[in-house]
């Protein structure tokens, strides 16, 4: 084991996944051995993290000398695991992104279309315009002249006109007496 500042001890060892049972055993500067007091200390290790659920790569433990029910395990996702776990996201998001600016490249030409589509729409509505303003001169135009036409016809029938024959041509008609001079 290793000592670290605070009279933390490290040992790097492979830990089978399950429950472990072990005591801490130290070794006194002249050479003696002291066991940890009572009963066994009793862990278990996961097989896979709580938070990511990746297999567990290394497992670490937290224990007092002679406080055996009080020992804790932090567990990390094994290395390589994560390493194959971020290849493989890399892999999605690559994909992701081809796929994300081939839909671009559709949305663009959707949009230049949409464009020409909108142009040509209001060309067409600009000369649908002008076609429904001529027909509605011509309307207007046509009524003016249905309205002449009937005050003329108003005109005649309140004030007809007499047709006068030319004089001499006997078609009846006497011309006023010439005036008397006496």
């Amino acid at each position: 084991m290793e000592w670290h500042e605070g009279h933390t001890w490290t040992l790097n060892i492979q830990l089978p996944i399950g429950e472990v049972n072990f005591k801490v055993v130290m070794q006194e500067p002249q050479g003696s051995v002291r066991w940890e007091e009572g009963s066994d200390r009793q862990i278990s290790i996961p097989d896979t993290t709580p938070v990511s659920g990746a297999p567990v790569g290394q497992a670490s433990v937290t224990c007092n000398f002679n406080d055996v029910h009080n020992s804790r395990v932090e567990v990390r996702p094994d290395r390589n695991f994560m390493r194959q776990q971020l290849k493989a996201v890399e892999g999605r998001v690559m994909a992701i992104q081809e796929k994300k600016r081939k839909l671009d490249k559709k949305m663009a030409a959707l949009a230049a279309g949409f464009k020409k589509y909108d142009e040509t729409v209001a060309l067409l509505e600009g000369g649908v315009q002008e076609a429904v303003e001529a027909r509605q001169q011509q309307k207007e135009a046509a009524y003016q002249q249905q309205q002449r036409e009937q005050q003329a016809q108003q005109q005649q029938q309140q004030h007809p006109v007499q047709q006068q024959q030319p004089v001499g041509t006997g078609g009846g008609y006497n011309p006023p007496p010439p005036a008397n001079s006496s």
